[in-house]
């Protein structure tokens, strides 16, 4: 099969997270590691590697929303009064509801990955600790064939970007 590009233009809604997915990222940050404002930009440039570089305003309104619905609360640090937000009781069970259903999901990737198909190979998927959270559940076999897994579609999608930088030097 030859490879071929597309002239679909990708929507911009596809390109971007929606609003909502921020307010759940933001939670899940805060259920790790209670924190301010600021912090939770970096946090959040930091996990998507500069993809998504919230404002100020953006964060800090997200964060008031949050506090309004009592997901979260704010706390007052030090002699500066350093303002710490942490979870409500309410934001934790929404944040492991959304969680629940996000392992589930990684679950059913982890399993498309074990499962031996040649015609169907696995998507690329981004590992990281939470991920390696999910992987613990499996036997050190089942982990062993998932990371192998990974190897052989990464060392596959490698060839495939070398073909195409290869025929544009051309």
């Amino acid at each position: 099969m030859e490879d071929t590009e597309s002239d679909l233009e990708i929507p911009d809604f596809f390109k971007k997270p929606k609003k909502t997915h921020l307010h759940f990222f933001i939670l899940m940050l805060i259920q790790e590691k209670p924190s301010h404002g600021y912090e939770l930009i970096k946090m959040i440039e930091e996990r998507t590697f500069g993809k998504l570089r919230p404002s100020h305003s953006s964060i800090y309104g997200i964060l008031n929303f949050l506090e309004k619905k009592e997901y979260i609360e704010l706390e007052r640090l030090g002699k500066r009064e350093k303002k710490i937000y942490k979870l409500t009781k309410k934001g934790e069970e929404l944040v492991n509801v959304f969680r629940n259903d996000l392992d589930t999901f990684l679950n059913s990737i982890i399993q498309t990955f074990i499962q031996d198909d040649e015609e169907h190979p696995p998507p690329p998927i981004l590992l990281d600790e939470y991920s390696d959270t999910i992987l613990q559940n499996y036997s050190k076999e089942e982990q062993k064939k998932f990371l192998l897994k990974i190897k052989e579609n990464l060392e596959w999608q490698l060839q495939s970007v070398e073909k195409k930088l290869k025929k544009l030097q051309n």
